[in-house]
């Protein structure tokens, strides 16, 4: 009994270390770190930068304020061009207290003389004379405008000129593209960017050497049909048999022969057999045969070389059939090019459509104003002050006249009216001294931007507008990775892709932080000169055209450390339990890259890399694969 427990136990260990043994696989795999690999594979890599941008000035003069002031006419808007000392801003001057004083003295002269040429206000002579003093107001209120109405007329004259101009810009380049499109259609590449037309030649060669290799197959093969067309044909089996028959007969005749040639040597025989007779259609029969045999060997060899004509024709056929689908795998990838060349041209076409009605839209805007500002610019000042002097003494002889004709006292009503007349030229004398403050264009350019309107107030230092200065150039920039980055370097020009608006050039001038993306990302700046306007979206690019490489892998699997770049491949041991992995270093050298993928040098491509762990791991950790 107690053997039998013994023998138990044993079984049951034994049956216990069985199972530990067999599930010590998967066991393992769960303390394992998962890994996700990637074997290299073959594939293009571009490095060419492409971006767009919006053109804007590269230099911009600040226009500001001084001391706390009001603003009291406001004579530019964004887009107006103005030359250098051309007024754009009015502030509102310091009264005096002469000034002050003497306004205070005018309104008292004015009072006492009102009260001296007051009426009843109801006969036709007060109510025309009413009339003249609303007429003389108007006059003084529209002197004051002229400066602000001309200074608005002269800027919206400019303004209509810049828009016609941007717009008259924007239809020659319209024109110019639409040229293009039509050359493109008509399969001239000449205008096309370098990396397009370096793609379509290197297709284009592809398709005409396939065309060159198909017009030499069908050669071969209208050669080879020529010669199965011109074989005779003839049946083997009919010439075999005519030469049997011919065997045959000779047979019997050399019978005949020797039955003759008996016959004749009998001596009981009388007559004689014509031995001779049928020696010569043996003869004839010996000749027909071997001529015969001739024309069956001629026929058998005229087959053999049909059946191997027949062949090349077929091998050819196919050769040919290939040659065909080249050309057309070619003319489709062609065909794609020129899809994707052609939908920039519609994505350019449908922007400077958009451009354009942006454009006259403006310009009417402009020309509009252009027309109201027009109306108020009517008079000049020296007209208006001709009119209101004479105004003025006509209303001084109906005040009199009105108030002589009412028993007033007319001398001390004129000399009220001298006294008023001195005052009014004394407070223009003291007007003069503290006029408002006018704020000119200190540079010639475009205006970007205007910060404050008519009836506020500005503060120190404050910013009142913005000039772009043509002269100075354009710039552009847009926001690229790290990497890409690193591969381009200050002072490159890129190239300007569909643009056809005249001599344009981009080039490289800083790589600065990009603030939207600080960490991954950087902005490339590129100074932008030639015929452009502010505003203008630009697309750019710069690099090399994609090339093809074998050995590719993911920027995720390249790790780096300070003896340089390596990654983890996976090798595999073989186990009676199962397949063992782990992660080797190999040092390699990324010699191209782009944002996701790199060609490397020094790679087994025959075993996966390690891309993504779940845990961090070393050279010479053991691991196992994801889903498994």
């Amino acid at each position: 009994m107690k053997k039998e427990k013994i023998k138990s136990a044993f079984i049951i260990f034994l049956a216990v270390m069985l199972v530990l043994t067999l599930s010590s696989n998967t066991i393992m795999n769960w303390s394992l770190p998962e890994v996700a690999v990637q074997y290299a594979s073959w594939g293009s890599l571009s490095q060419l930068i492409n971006g767009n941008g919006i053109v804007e000035a590269a230099d911009t003069y600040t226009v500001r304020s001084g001391d706390v002031r009001t603003v009291n006419g406001v004579y530019v808007s964004v887009g107006d061009y103005v030359e250098e000392g051309q007024r754009m801003f009015t502030l509102k001057g310091d009264e005096s207290e002469a000034l002050k004083q003497a306004r205070k003295e005018l309104q008292t002269l004015q009072y006492d003389y009102d009260a001296m040429t007051s009426s009843t206000g109801d006969t036709p002579e007060d109510l025309a004379l009413a009339k003249q003093r609303k007429d003389l107001e108007e006059l003084k209120t529209k002197k004051s405008q002229i400066p602000q109405f001309k200074a608005i007329y002269d800027a919206a004259v400019k303004a209509e000129k810049n828009a016609s101009e941007a717009l008259e810009n924007l239809n020659n380049q319209f024109t110019e593209l639409q040229s293009v499109i039509s050359d493109f259609s008509s399969d001239d590449y000449t205008f096309l960017p370098d990396s397009y037309v370096k793609q379509i030649e290197e297709i284009q060669k592809k398709i005409d050497t396939a065309t060159d290799k198909k017009a030499t197959s069908d050669a071969l093969i209208e050669q080879y049909q020529k010669e199965l067309d011109s074989s005779s044909g003839a049946d083997l089996n009919t010439l075999r048999k005519n030469i049997d028959t011919l065997n045959n007969q000779i047979s019997d005749m050399q019978q005949q022969i020797t039955l003759a040639t008996v016959a004749n040597a009998d001596a009981d025989l009388t007559n004689d057999v014509d031995i001779t007779a049928l020696q010569s259609q043996f003869n004839q029969l010996i000749i027909d045969r071997d001529y015969a045999t001739a024309e069956y060997n001629s026929a058998a060899s005229s087959a053999s070389q049909n059946t191997m004509t027949q062949t090349r024709l077929e091998r050819e056929s196919k050769t040919n059939a290939d040659l065909t689908k080249e050309i057309e795998k070619h003319k489709t990838s062609l065909g794609d090019l020129k899809g994707e060349i052609m939908k920039e041209f519609r994505i350019q076409v449908k922007s400077l459509e958009k451009d354009i009605t942006a454009a006259e839209a403006t310009l009417g805007d402009k020309t509009e104003a252009k027309t109201e500002a027009d109306k108020n610019n009517t008079l000049t000042e020296d007209e208006v002050d001709d009119q209101i002097e004479q105004l003025e003494y006509d209303i001084k002889v109906a005040e009199l006249n009105l108030a002589t004709s009412q028993g007033k006292d007319g001398a001390a009503i004129s000399q009220q009216a001298d006294k008023i007349k001195e005052q009014e030229d004394l407070i223009k004398e003291l007007e003069a001294i503290s006029e408002g403050e006018d704020i000119t264009a200190p540079v010639g350019g475009i205006i970007s931007e205007v910060s404050i309107s008519s009836g506020q107030e500005t503060a120190q230092a404050m910013t009142l507008a913005k000039i772009a200065i043509p002269e100075k150039g354009y710039k552009l920039s847009f926001s690229v990775t790290n990497a890409q980055a690193r591969r381009v370097s200050i002072g490159t020009e890129a190239e300007i892709q569909y643009y056809w608006g005249g001599d344009l050039t981009a080039t490289l001038s800083a790589i600065k932080g990009d603030p939207a993306s600080p960490d991954t990302n950087k902005l490339l700046e590129f100074l932008i000169t030639g015929d452009v306007t502010p505003g203008q979206n630009l697309r750019l690019q710069m690099g090399q055209a994609p090339q093809q490489y074998d050995t590719i892998i993911p920027n995720s699997a390249i790790r780096e450390d300070n003896e340089g770049k390596f990654v983890l491949q996976l090798t595999a041991k073989n186990t009676p339990f199962g397949s063992r992995y782990t992660a080797t270093r190999v040092e390699v050298e990324a010699v191209v890259t782009d944002g996701r993928n790199s060609y490397v040098t020094g790679l087994d491509s025959s075993l996966a890399v390690i891309t993504t762990s779940a845990v961090p791991i070393k050279p010479g950790d053991q691991v196992r694969l994801a889903n498994t």
